[in-house]
């Protein structure tokens, strides 16, 4: 008997900042909330924790919105949804805006999720949000 398929998420998080100690910030909150959505059985991919130390191998004038969509949409284009990681920032952040409206182009649905509910490990909704998502 095989294991039923594992939902895969893509947890979109604001990161970009002028001062660095936001930005490692934003990485830790996304790196607890990947570690608590991968314990509850969720298949995560986390772009601000896979990508926040190649960001310091490359130079500035490739490290741009631009090179890490051309990363990024590949794999939110296998997401069965994208979490959005309520953060300060999330409204300004033109990284998470371009996700979202990639996923509304994509049919890919898409919630949102507090750190609250990250540390009470409050996930049913996200299941609810793929089961109750328009099919295309």
């Amino acid at each position: 008997m095989t294991k039923p398929r594992k939902h895969i998420v893509y947890l979109a998080v604001p990161y970009s900042h002028p001062n660095p100690k936001w930005r490692e910030l934003r990485v830790l909150a996304a790196d607890l909330a990947a570690a608590a959505l991968m314990q509850a059985g969720f298949v995560v991919f986390s772009p601000i924790s896979h990508s926040h130390p190649i960001s310091l191998c490359l130079p500035a004038e490739v490290n741009n919105l631009e090179f890490w969509q051309e990363q990024d949409f590949p794999l939110l284009g296998q997401a069965d949804i994208m979490v959005i990681l309520a953060l300060p920032g999330m409204i300004e952040s033109n990284g998470v805006s371009t996700e979202e409206i990639w996923c509304v182009t994509h049919n890919i649905p898409y919630t949102y999720i507090t750190l609250e509910e990250v540390y009470y490990e409050e996930f049913d909704y996200i299941q609810k949000a793929i089961e109750d998502w328009p099919k295309a």
